[in-house]
Order: C-alpha cells, then sequence, then structure tokens
C-alpha cells in the first residue's frame, strides 16, 4: 500500500532550499541554517512579508557610492560627500581610512573615535588580494582610490585591512603603488600596530603575534 514509506518524511523542497541559501550565510551551518528555514516557515503571514520587505528594500535600496565604495541609501554620501557641494575646511584635514569591504566602517567608526580620531573618511577597496578566487590587484577600486586621494588632502591614510596573508600581500602592493604614484606620500601613509592583547599573559600569546609585537616595540614612557 506504501511504495515510498521515507517519502512521507522527507523535507519538503521549497524549505530544503531555503536551507541551503541560508548555509551560504556566514557563520551559518547545516543545523543552524534547517532550525532558521523550519522558524521562518512557521511565521505568520505578517511576519513572512515584514521579512520579505526587510530584504527587497536591501538588494533595491542599498547601492555603492561610486567614489568612496560606500553603502548609501540616496545619491549623496554622507562619507565623501559625493554628489553634494559639501568640502572639508583646509584648516582641518581628515584622515583616510581605507578598508576592503563597506560593513568594515561601522566598526571602525568605534575604533577611530577611541583613538581620538574625529576628522575621518572612509575608501573602500572592495575585497582583497586572493589568487585563489582569481582577485588580482587591478581587480580592485583602485581607480577610485587614486582618484581621490589626487583631488583631496589628507592628514594621514590608514591601511586599515586585515591581518591575514591576502591582507598584508594587499597592503604592501597598496603602498608600493601609492608611493610611486604620489611621490612624498610615505609619511602620511600608517598600518595599524601589532602587538599584545591588553590584560593578557606572555606565556598564552601566539608566537605570530610576540615576533610582531618586539619587532615593533616602544619606548616605555610614564
Amino acid at each position: 500500500m506504501y511504495s515510498d514509506h521515507n517519502s512521507c518524511h522527507q523535507i519538503p523542497q521549497p524549505i530544503d532550499k531555503l536551507t541551503n541559501i541560508l548555509r551560504r550565510l556566514p557563520g551559518i551551518g547545516a543545523r543552524a541554517a534547517q532550525r532558521c528555514a523550519f522558524e521562518l516557515t512557521a511565521w505568520d503571514t505578517s511576519k513572512q512579508q515584514e521579512f520579505l520587505k526587510a530584504i527587497e528594500n536591501t538588494f533595491t535600496k542599498i547601492k555603492h557610492c561610486q567614489r568612496c565604495g560606500c553603502w548609501i541609501e540616496s545619491p549623496h554620501c554622507v562619507n565623501c560627500h559625493h554628489g553634494t557641494r559639501l568640502s572639508v575646511a583646509a584648516s582641518a584635514l581628515p584622515t583616510l581610512c581605507i578598508v576592503a569591504h563597506p560593513r568594515q566602517i561601522y566598526s571602525m567608526e568605534k575604533i577611530l573615535e577611541s583613538a581620538g580620531v574625529a576628522n575621518k573618511t572612509y575608501q573602500v577597496l572592495g575585497g582583497l588580494i586572493d589568487p585563489l578566487r582569481g582577485i588580482e590587484i587591478d581587480d580592485l577600486r583602485l581607480k577610485e582610490t587614486f582618484q581621490r586621494i589626487y583631488e583631496e588632502k589628507f592628514e594621514e591614510i590608514i591601511l586599515a585591512l586585515d591581518t591575514t596573508i591576502e591582507g598584508d600581500a594587499t597592503s604592501n602592493i597598496l603602498q608600493e603603488l601609492l608611493e610611486e604614484k604620489f611621490p612624498g606620500i610615505s609619511p602620511s601613509l600608517k598600518r595599524p600596530a601589532f602587538g599584545m592583547p591588553i590584560n593578557s599573559s606572555i606565556e598564552f600569546v601566539d608566537p605570530q603575534t610576540l615576533a610582531q609585537a618586539f619587532s615593533k616595540r616602544a619606548q616605555n614612557s610614564t
């Protein structure tokens, strides 16, 4: 009578497809994705419509600024003032912080403020060099970055990229290109300092971090 008994207990195809899509998100494994899919399916219609509307608004309304690469909701970018007549006063040169992705700006905001950097602006490269994924230096937003540095003046330029193989390679090549294209820019180019975490025990710090900390050691001051 039951030709395929197990088929009665298979997950419906739409839920299975939703699960597979959710697995593409960072930090979401198979079980977590399945739980999320089950939860979304169990929502009432109003909550599902609200969820769909939020996704639609994100995909259709959020764009990249053509000049700095930041996320924007309107043609007027609040980061680089592209599309407006606003300008930074000559007596208050800003710090340009170069990051790989727009999402990193929001964490950098708090970090720079706590470091006393109030007058700041950002430039997004759009990624990092990654030969395994076919991403080379020319695939990044170098033209826009060079154009902005050429047209504006900055107190300093911080290469705030990841401390990974890809991040270090991107920082090194970008620094070489900037020094070649803009003679005399070297003193204004900076990278975040590396060292031991605060309140850490030296015996538990990994060797690479220790090596960087001692190579960048500073004179003790009181």
